[in-house]
């Protein structure tokens, strides 16, 4: 618990700080707490709260995260879902995802924790608004959305269950965004490996649900770039969609016989 002063202190001391990451140092884990407590109170002027999150994000990104610290912290993965909605401060928003998508990098348990956290409504909603509009999204936010959902749905059945089943039109708008022309590589090499992990683990998901990313596999195959990972991630989705039933094989071999050399 932080007392007003101790909390007015610590806005005091952020005053001087801009909210640059050249001058923003990452939170030791002793201070979880009292930024948790900064980004819940209203008193806090928005771009403070970005230095706050920055601090947050920047511990997490490092080598051993303090991951299982930071969850410690009474309601902080709700909070940090609560700034992720923020759509006042882009900048804000996209370091709550960033902060987000790291602890969903931990463990199993870690990764749960942000399933059940309402963070992946929130993460599905900033990929699917990208459907028909792609040029007024933002795509470091998309990014981490896809790259959260990406390391969700990869961590087993179960979660990856959850999410197709919680969010039907999903895995149909990732692909549809790896067609938009103006998305920078890393966002579409990224999109390709969460594509993947909704094809990954036994039991199999549906295969009436995930052959919509067939077409987009086979293209990346036959009309690799010189993205490497994307073509090596779509290498993977076409192993794992093949591995489980003779029907699946038959998608390929008879709808994309040239896929084979």
């Amino acid at each position: 618990c932080y007392s007003f002063c101790t909390l007015l202190g610590h806005i005091g001391h952020m005053s001087e700080i801009e909210a640059d990451e050249d001058v923003v140092t990452p939170a030791a884990v002793d201070e979880f707490g009292t930024l948790v407590a900064l980004l819940r109170d209203p008193e806090v002027p928005l771009h403070k709260k970005t230095v706050c999150l920055r601090r947050i994000r920047m511990s997490l990104s490092g080598d051993d995260p303090p991951i299982k610290e930071l969850l410690n912290i009474d309601g902080c993965l709700e909070t940090l879902v609560e700034c992720l909605q923020d759509s006042r401060d882009s900048t804000k928003q996209f370091e709550s995802a960033w902060a987000i998508t790291n602890i969903a990098s931990g463990t199993s348990e870690d990764t749960n924790a942000v399933a059940n956290s309402g963070a992946v409504k929130v993460f599905s909603k900033f990929i699917l608004d990208t459907k028909g509009n792609p040029e007024s999204c933002n795509e470091d936010i998309v990014e981490q959305a896809v790259w959260a959902i990406g390391n969700i749905v990869g961590d087993g059945a179960k979660l990856r269950t959850s999410v197709l089943n919680g969010e039907p039109e999903l895995l149909q708008a990732l692909v549809d965004m790896c067609s938009y022309p103006l998305l920078k590589p890393t966002v579409k090499s990224n999109t390709t490996w969460t594509i993947s992990n909704f094809l990954r683990g036994k039991p199999a998901p549906p295969r009436d649900v995930v052959i919509v990313a067939l077409p987009l596999i086979v293209n990346n195959i036959m009309f690799s770039t010189s993205h490497d990972d994307t073509l090596c991630d779509s290498l993977w989705a076409l192993s794992y969609y093949t591995d489980r039933e003779d029907s699946r094989i038959s998608d390929v071999l008879d709808g994309y016989p040239d896929v084979l050399p």
